[in-house]
Parts: C-alpha cells; structure tokens; sequence
C-alpha cells in the first residue's frame, strides 16, 4: 500500500498505518502455521520480525500466536512482558498481537489498543467488527482498517499486555492449524460480507485484496 496515493493516509502517523500482506507460505502451497518461516524460532526473534514500520503481515502475527499459544500463557505472557520493555522502538506489535492470543470475559468488553482512531473500509465503524482491528472468518484474522489516525501519544504495548492480563481471558482460537488454503476461504468470505456499509471505493478494494496478494 502506498500512503502517499490517499489523502486520508497522508494524515496518518506512518508508524501506525496498517496493510496486511500474506507472505511467507511455501511455494509449495499450503503450509501450516507451524511450517511457516520462524514457526520454530525464538519468541524475541519472532517478535521483531513483526517491525514493519507501515505494514502489518499477517503470518508472523499468526507465527507469533501459535509459538506462545504452544507455551501457555503465563510462559508468553512473561517474554512478551520482558519483550515489551527492552524494545527500541515500540510500534505496537505487542499490543496487536494480543488482540490475537486474548478475549473478552464474559459480558465484559476487550477494547481494543490505544494506538489511535481506527480507520475502516467500506463505511463501517468499531461496532460492527468486535475484534478490532481483525475479524476472524472461521477462525482466520483478516484486517478490516487502512491503519490509525493517531493525535498524541499511544499506549505501549506492555500498558496494553497489562491490560489483557488483568481483564481478559486468554483465547482458546487455534492458529497453528492455518493454511493458505484458509486464508484464501476467508477472504472470499469477508469480501462479499454484507456487513459493509456501503460499496468498497477501488482504493478500498485495493488495499483489502492486498492481504492475499
């Protein structure tokens, strides 16, 4: 995505705008989350790879969220902490990959992380995708923003992992399992969703297909 060919992104901190590419399956085709590049690496390691200043890819999130799902939360929970803390440049990787690994408690509402004000395609608002910034089709996390306006200063990731931890529950959606395959369904799926408002610009539907490109 290049920000430079919108108005609306040219407003955006770059830090914080947001596109998902889908690389990184083998060119062979389908390719679990464990068989993806990094799956059998170092958490720290895996987590810096999440440091695309105006790109958010989505395996190394889904790489990311089966390697601490395999360690158990209190395991995860304490590198991403330490993670969080000794990063150079904090972006918000941390916070996002939370909204991955955690959930709502019953009745109660898992806001999403104070990186700034969402900015939706087709019309829509934080009311009609739960799991902002991702909706999950069948259990897949596809991104349904362009990225943050953000005025001010956000909230780092480990205030936001402290935040999880102390209202949410950690999820039992399963990521190791994802493929291609997967992805490519799910797209076809969030596509043709009718929970757009209104009809996706060629921009939007653009940047929204660059998830699978």
């Amino acid at each position: 995505m290049n920000g430079s060919s919108s108005p609306v992104a040219r407003a955006w901190n770059p830090l914080f705008a947001i596109c998902l590419g889908l690389v990184g399956f083998s060119a062979g085709g389908i390719a679990p989350a464990g068989d993806l590049p990094g799956s059998g690496g170092d958490l720290a390691a895996n987590v810096k790879k999440l440091k695309m200043p105006g790109v958010l890819k989505i395996v190394p999130y889904i790489v990311c969220a089966a390697q601490c799902q395999k360690m158990g939360k209190e395991k995860a929970c304490e590198q991403l902490a330490k993670i969080a803390k000794t990063v150079e440049r904090d972006n918000g990787e941390i916070a996002i990959l939370c909204r991955l690994l955690f959930t709502n408690k019953p009745k109660q509402r898992f806001r999403g992380p104070g990186l700034g004000e969402p900015v939706y395609y087709g019309g829509t608002k934080d009311g009609d995708w739960p799991s902002i910034l991702f909706e999950f089709v069948d259990d897949v996390p596809l991104c349904v923003i362009h990225g943050y306006n953000l005025q001010g200063h956000p909230e780092s990731s480990a205030d936001y992992l402290k935040y999880c931890l102390e209202n949410c529950d950690w999820s039992e959606r399963q990521f190791d399992g994802i493929n291609q395959k997967d992805i490519e369904a799910a797209f076809t799926k969030l596509w043709i969703s009718n929970k757009w408002k209104k009809q996706l610009t060629e921009y939007e539907r653009k940047e929204l297909r660059f998830q699978i490109e």
